[in-house]
């Protein structure tokens, strides 16, 4: 099935609110993690990314699908998917990264010193961590979001078909009224 318009330009506000939830993240991640706070890597991970969830929720709601009211269901199923993203998809990359699979972060680390940018092993390798991890979480979150929590206009497409169909009783399959006028 072909994306439509209205699906590209969704996925476009999506991005641009990933962006600045981003942002919000990243900044709040390092703020956590710098040495005079200095809160472990993975609590800073998971306090960043619960504020930028609540931001999250807010402008997706209101600016990526455009719903006007907010169920307690909708409400639920966004901090259920969320807090899956949050807390199981990021802590396990975001560990992988810091412990398993370390040969990422030493290349970027080399290229940057081959650039001439001096950057601190332990920092390049908890921000590639962290940015593979939001990533990942992020694509995990706007298919979450698009199928199960603000699906307003799919349903009122769906109900358009539905209107325009009719149920076979033999083979309990729906026949577009269109295609089949004695039905």
């Amino acid at each position: 099935m072909r994306p439509t318009a209205i699906d590209i330009a969704r996925l476009k506000r999506f991005g641009l609110v990933g962006v600045v939830n981003t942002v919000l993240d990243a900044g709040l991640f390092n703020l956590l993690t710098w040495h005079v706070i200095a809160l472990r890597v993975l609590w800073a991970s998971v306090l960043a990314g619960t504020l930028a969830m609540l931001n999250s929720f807010v402008a997706n709601q209101r600016f990526t699908f455009r719903a006007r009211h907010t169920p307690l269901r909708r409400v639920a199923l966004f901090i259920v998917i969320t807090l899956l993203g949050i807390y199981a998809i990021r802590p396990l990359i975001l560990d992988l990264f810091l412990t398993v699979w370390l040969w990422p972060a030493d290349r970027l680390q080399a290229l940057l010193a081959w650039g001439g940018v001096a950057a601190d092993g332990d920092f390049v390798r908890r921000n590639l961590g962290w940015l593979v991890a939001v990533a990942v979480a992020m694509l995990f979150n706007y298919v979450g979001y698009r199928e199960c929590v603000f699906v307003p206009e799919r349903a009122r497409a769906l109900e358009g078909e539905l209107k325009n169909a009719a149920i076979d009783p033999e083979q309990q399959e729906y026949r577009s009224v269109d295609h089949h006028p004695g039905l």
